[in-house]
């Protein structure tokens, strides 16, 4: 698996939620659709160019679909949650984790198998 920067996923994290506010910024109660997407995700994609994004994907089987949260599972409700969530120690703790860093941003080794 191509395993981004952490910087990179940040700021492609923080791209997503820029657009979300500029989009929705008068819509922030409005529900998400779980009732056309029962299963709807905030996802890390990464395209065939190694380029990194975060996003709502319509299809959760895509090849570009690296590692994906199930928003109701989390609670999200609202395009307002989604925006929130998005600040949350839950989602930089994912960040993180995709990225293979700890809280201070160092690689986390993996540990050998016997």
């Amino acid at each position: 698996m191509n395993v981004p920067e952490y910087k990179e996923i940040c700021d492609a994290s923080a791209k997503f939620f820029d657009y979300l506010v500029e989009h929705y910024r008068d819509r922030m109660d409005e529900l998400l659709p779980f009732d056309r997407r029962p299963l709807l995700a905030l996802a890390a994609c990464c395209d065939a160019r190694g380029k990194w994004s975060v996003c709502l994907p319509l299809d959760l089987g895509d090849d570009e679909v690296i590692e994906w949260i199930d928003l109701h599972a989390e609670g999200v409700k609202t395009r307002g949650d989604l925006i929130e969530y998005l600040d949350s120690d839950e989602w930089k703790g994912f960040l993180r984790w995709i990225a293979g860093v700890d809280e201070n941003g160092d690689i986390i080794e993996e540990e050998e198998s016997e």
